[in-house]
């Protein structure tokens, strides 16, 4: 699997090669470059257009780069705020269901229930 990777690697790069002496070759006119502010002196087609297209790639990645910063940014505030939930929902498990007060509970059992429990009725057509 290796070897065939390996070789696989090297076909591209073989291609990649063959494909850019190509595209040199059949890109050799010189042009004149001229801007707003100035001009440059005649260059080979297949340099402006690579120049062309790695500043391209630049400027998308700056956006990428500047997308990716403002994401991250965002997530880490998202996380932030995800742990102070859950250490919220932590603090709210461990409180204890009643209050210790004076009185029966104070001593931490329970005394008896003042009001009398509710009688569940089945419902109808259930069985009895």
């Amino acid at each position: 699997m290796r070897l065939a990777r390996w070789l696989g690697a090297a076909a591209l790069f073989v291609a990649l090669l063959v494909f850019g002496w190509r595209f040199q070759v059949s890109n050799e006119t010189e042009v004149p470059v001229d801007f707003l502010l100035g001009a440059l002196s005649p260059l080979p087609v297949w340099k402006l257009l690579c120049a062309t297209f790695l500043l391209g790639a630049a400027a998308a990645g700056l956006v990428c780069a500047f997308q990716l910063v403002r994401l991250s940014l965002t997530a880490r505030r998202y996380r932030k705020a995800l742990g102070e939930l859950e250490a919220e929902i932590h603090e709210l498990r461990t409180l204890p269901l009643h209050a210790p007060g004076p009185g029966p509970d104070a001593s931490g059992e329970r005394g008896r229930q003042t009001h009398p429990r509710a009688q569940l009725e089945p419902a109808p057509g259930r069985g009895s």
